[in-house]
């Protein structure tokens, strides 16, 4: 493939992420490669991912996958709701040859049978997105090995309160950061997206993956996003040992209802609102799952399908219809098998009864008096009996019954042969079974209805064509179906088991010229969703009424239809009348509980405001008592304190009597100091002189000690004795 073949294919697409496909070749997405890098490295995703599996749900254009794919994952599988044509998957991936494998399906639908087991988990910008989010985290659970690393918006630095006005939580309280707290936005509060459904602050957050089984750590945050690595915990989910979800989780998680919860990335891309409502699929539980579909990508105008208007419906860029982009296969509108084919016996009984809708045997006695009256009467404004009257899609029959009563030769078709025979026996009427290509018919029909058939068609065109061959030539087309005026995914028309084309009133117009109609006039119907088609081969053919001919019976249940629609009409704009002057009731009212509400906070607050006077005015009057009571004290006071003062001053005077006394005995303290300093000095020396003459007797005793042991003192012994013995 050359460069400008590739540059081709990325420059056919709308993109959401930036992805490099060769050097200096990127997608033109919303999200820059800066600001998807970025986010790799918040999420701290590994640099090397070899011989790991890897989980990316909401992958959109797969920029995640891809990078994991690069970082050496050895299976990864990206996951999204649309069909990976929808966005610039597929283009991505043949342009990168790629090995990523997609999936198609909820997030609630994930499970390890249908898409394995993962050692890594990426759940980027979706959870927000969910109106289930708890139930997303259970199901990721079962698939999740290892670790899942979220990333998505945080309630705590982005509160949209009623006003529109953004704001914190700490700013209203700080306490509520500790609380697990979901905001739910019924519209398009958060970011002008409908497809935000709820806003959780990081407690919330935190709890719900615990509760599913993961272990959470906040791995950064910025502006009012955050970013997660929660690893999965062995055993069982908490939730399933204490609730009694523990018993019916099971089947719950796969209930139909929540098939229709779009995954998309945010912000989302302008191309795939969010649906507002849950998808007709859930009224016939595993009916959607049973049918075989294939994409197409035109319309029966030949048209490019466009933008998601509502879930597998898109439309048509030519003409406006919206398309069921995902196409029943042709067995689908084939009733062999009463019991299982989806327009058999089960369509017109538990089908009706799942949706809230009578059955076949309570519609074919509510709509003699309802919707054939009404039909009767438009087809008399167009044609007149006798003649031959063909219609498709009889259903029970009683039109058809109506219709022969009046004196035309009318005939009904069926796909199903027990709605052939129920109308056979019920009504008497004849009813061919088949689809109208397959019925072997006499062209000239003064006039052929269909009504609440045309949206079922999957070849709008042929059949009409087949209608116009059938007709004579100043015969009459009636049609009834749902006129598509751009309704949001909520309208209750959506129904992709059923309802293939949804036509504007100039996609029907240039169908019906399209098959050999030149006159063509579309208006109002019984009901407000449908139109009202009158189409005939020639412009100048015209129908007329000529109530002489019509029994009188008939003009009677007719004029009785006319005044019964004329006194709806009257009680149309008496109720709006009255819903008006009790709008303006429940005005007053509100007001008056308002100004109730205001007197009573008023009367509240003037008896508070009272209560706090007399308060003030019992302290006021105990203050000047105290004042009073401390006035006498305060003299008291000030007598005792010129007493003291007195007191002080004899006291002072005596001080200075002392004080000199002080000084005096201080001076001659001094003086004996001193005195004393002299004699200690003369007795130290004294005691040095005694020390002195101790030590010199001690060394004359030491001496006649001496001499007294000498030989020579004891040899002059006897000669001392003498003497002493003689007289003197």
């Amino acid at each position: 493939m050359t460069r400008e073949e590739k540059l081709a294919l990325v420059k056919s697409r709308r993109w959401y992420h930036s992805i490099e496909i060769e050097p200096d070749l990127v997608t033109p997405g919303m999200r820059s490669q800066a600001e998807l890098q970025q986010l790799l490295t918040y999420v701290e995703l590994p640099s090397r991912l070899d011989g790991l599996t890897v989980l990316d749900i909401g992958a959109w254009d797969g920029f995640f996958s891809f990078e994991a794919e690069r970082r050496g994952a050895k299976r990864v599988v990206a996951y999204d709701l649309v069909p990976a044509d929808h966005c610039g998957f597929d283009t991505a991936r043949t342009l990168l040859g790629s090995d990523v494998e997609y999936v198609q399906g909820s997030v609630y639908d994930l499970d390890r049978e249908t898409v394995g087991r993962f050692d890594i988990v990426l759940f980027f910008g979706v959870l927000y997105h969910l109106r289930y989010p708890l139930l997303a985290l259970d199901r990721i659970h079962d698939v999740c090995d290892g670790v899942l690393l979220l990333e998505t918006h945080c309630l705590d630095r982005c509160l949209i309160l009623e006003d529109a006005e953004a704001t914190t939580l700490e700013r209203i309280d700080r306490r509520l950061a500790s609380i697990p707290l979901y905001r739910f936005y019924p519209a398009n509060e958060l970011n002008r997206d409908y497809s935000n459904w709820f806003s959780l602050n990081q407690r919330a957050i935190e709890d719900g993956l615990r509760t599913a089984g993961f272990e959470p750590a906040l791995l950064a945050q910025w502006g009012d996003r955050v970013a997660y690595r929660a690893r999965k915990r062995q055993g069982p989910q908490p939730y399933l040992q204490a609730t009694y979800e523990g018993t019916a989780t099971k089947s719950l998680t796969r209930t139909p209802l929540i098939r229709a919860a779009k995954i998309v990335r945010d912000p989302a891309p302008p191309a795939t609102v969010e649906p507002r409502s849950p998808s007709v699929d859930a009224a016939r539980p595993g009916v959607s799952d049973r049918i075989a579909r294939s994409a197409v990508s035109s319309c029966w105008c030949g048209g490019v399908l466009g933008e998601l208007v509502a879930p597998r419906y898109r439309r048509c860029v030519a003409c406006g219809s919206a398309v069921l982009a995902e196409r029943p296969t042709v067995e689908h509108f084939r009733v062999v098998d009463d019991e299982r084919d989806f327009y058999g016996r089960t369509y017109w009984t538990e089908y009706a009864e799942a949706r809230s809708f009578p059955d076949i045997c309570a519609r074919a006695r509510t709509d003699l008096s309802e919707r054939c009256v009404f039909w009767l009467a438009r087809l008399l404004e167009a044609v007149h009996p006798p003649g031959r009257v063909l219609e498709i899609g009889c259903g029970h029959g009683g039109f058809v019954k109506l219709m022969r009563e009046l004196g035309f030769d009318a005939v009904g078709t069926e796909l199903s042969p027990w709605v052939v025979d129920f109308a056979r026996r019920t009504f008497e009427v004849p009813v061919l079974l088949g689809p109208l290509d397959t019925l072997a018919l006499e062209p000239g029909f003064t006039c052929i209805a269909a009504f609440d058939v045309l949206e079922h068609l999957d070849d709008p065109l042929g059949t009409m064509r087949r209608c116009r061959e059938l007709l004579a030539g100043d015969g009459t087309l009636l049609l009834q179906t749902p006129w598509y005026r751009g309704e949001g995914p909520e309208w209750s028309m959506f129904q992709p088991d059923e309802h293939i084309h949804l036509f504007t009133e100039a996609a029907v117009e240039t169908l019906l010229r399209r098959a050999g109609f030149e006159a063509v006039t579309v208006q109002p119907s019984l009901f407000p969703h449908d139109m009202w088609v009158v189409a005939r081969p020639h412009a100048s053919a015209s129908g007329s009424t000529d109530e002489a001919r019509i029994p009188a019976a008939f003009q009677a249940l007719l004029g009785l239809q006319r005044h019964a629609d004329e006194l709806g009409r009257t009680l149309a704009v008496v109720e709006a009348d009255r819903g008006d002057r009790l709008t303006q009731v429940h005005e007053l009212t509100d007001r008056l509980q308002e100004l109730t509400a205001e007197l009573a906070a008023s009367e509240a607050d003037r008896a508070e405001r009272l209560d706090q006077i007399h308060t003030l005015t019992r302290r006021l009057t105990a203050s000047d008592a105290d004042r009073a009571e401390r006035l006498a004290q305060v003299n008291q006071l000030t007598r005792k304190i010129h007493e003291v003062n007195d007191e002080l001053a004899t006291a002072n005077a005596d001080r200075a009597a002392r004080l000199t006394q002080i000084h005096e005995l201080t001076r001659q303290i001094r003086d004996l100091t001193s005195q004393l300093a002299t004699s200690e000095a003369d007795r130290q020396a004294r005691l040095e002189a005694i020390q002195a003459l101790q030590r010199d007797l001690a060394a004359a005793h030491a001496e006649l000690d001496a001499i007294r042991n000498s030989w020579a003192w004891k040899a002059t012994r006897p000669l001392r004795l003498g003497r002493e013995r003689s007289p003197r």
